[in-house]
């Protein structure tokens, strides 16, 4: 199967509008299967607060506006994300690391580090 240009589009603008003003919450450890599963074997380390709106659209792809830094609240290595709504509702996961989804200026992260976000990207696939 696979999606017309307007429907990535329509998809990728859905998820920009129900981020804005959202939060991505950074855990360390195992990610689980799915967004709506609570992160039982992963420690929270920060949390940061999206602008609004929170993402650039451009063909289906979404790429994050500038994010302010958060404070870490835990120690660990960094290896996963959900973003929530402003509600709180989540909304999608991801992963942490170089040619991933979401990348940090610092692979490890200690209580009270500075934690900055330098990319974050999201995009529909058009299908096979």
């Amino acid at each position: 199967m696979k999606l017309g240009g307007d429907v990535v589009r329509a998809q990728a603008g859905v998820v920009a509008v129900a981020l804005a003003g959202g939060s991505v919450r950074i855990y360390a450890g195992l990610r689980p299967e799915w967004p709506e599963q609570p992160p039982a074997q992963a420690t929270l380390i920060a949390e940061v607060r999206l602008p609004d709106p929170a993402f650039e659209a451009m063909d289906g792809s979404l790429s994050a506006r500038p994010i302010e830094a958060g404070k870490a609240v835990a120690k660990g290595r960094p290896t996963f994300f959900r973003c929530v709504s402003r509600e709180g509702v989540v909304i999608l996961d991801g992963s942490i690391g170089p040619g991933k989804e979401m990348v940090l200026t610092a692979s490890a992260v200690e209580v009270g580090a500075i934690v900055r976000i330098k990319g974050l990207t999201y995009g529909v696939s058009r299908g096979e």
